[in-house]
């Protein structure tokens, strides 16, 4: 990702979680994980609840991005480092983030 479309990625996390759902759902149509339904019902909390099972999710549950509990934009933020080949502990240490351990390996 160049500079420019990365900054226009970050500015904002509206636009940070806009453009990893482009990554998580096909055409951005939602369905449950559990059962594979579209018929979805959406709650106050920006979750969706399953009509045929009952599954309450969001769009992140079940992915890596849900498991340390950072930001849409600090996750870009976090591959940007990635990618520029930062150190690690360079930013968790410059940062006010928590470094919390993931439960479960990211694949």
């Amino acid at each position: 990702m160049d500079l420019k479309t990365y900054e226009s990625q970050v500015k904002s996390e509206t636009t940070a979680r806009r453009y990893l759902l482009g990554f998580c759902w096909k055409n951005h149509q939602r369905y449950c994980p559990r059962c594979r339904n579209r018929k979805l019902y959406r709650l106050k909390d920006d979750r969706r609840r399953c009509n045929r099972c009952g599954y309450t999710f969001h769009d992140f549950s079940g992915r890596w991005l849900n498991e340390c509990g950072l930001s849409a934009d600090q996750w870009l933020r976090l591959i940007k480092l990635f990618e520029l080949e930062v150190a690690p502990l360079k930013p968790a240490s410059s940062w006010e983030w928590p470094i919390i351990p993931c439960t479960r390996p990211c694949v």
